[in-house]
């Protein structure tokens, strides 16, 4: 969980939802895709790109959401994880936590 990702995430709905003003409504979210046209959208007059402002904002405004790629050094390893795997994890965990229950609640009932 990482509390800074999702505040930048934030900010930069906040920013496309500032741009779009009037032509797309607010925004509730967006597709991660949209994240790689950061860079590529520029201002008017095509001096500033998007991934620059935001750049200069968090540095000036939001100094502790500068670190957020830090709170992401175990993505590439939780990447790896299958997701059938952990699945079939936890529902073995959760079968053997049940077991556990009924176990205490038998043994309470017959000391």
């Amino acid at each position: 969980k990482s509390d800074k990702l999702k505040d930048m995430l934030t900010l930069i709905l906040g920013f496309g939802n500032y741009f779009n003003f009037g032509k797309r409504g607010n925004a509730m979210g967006f597709k991660l895709e949209t994240l790689t046209k950061i860079g590529d959208t520029r201002s008017a007059d095509n001096q500033l790109t998007l991934l620059i402002y935001l750049t200069e904002t968090v540095d000036l405004i939001f100094p502790e959401l500068d670190s957020f790629m830090d709170d992401l050094l175990n993505v590439p390893k939780a990447a790896k994880v299958a997701l059938a795997e952990l699945k079939a994890d936890v529902s073995e965990i959760q079968s053997g936590f049940r077991l556990l229950v009924k176990e205490c609640d038998h043994m309470t009932k017959n000391p």
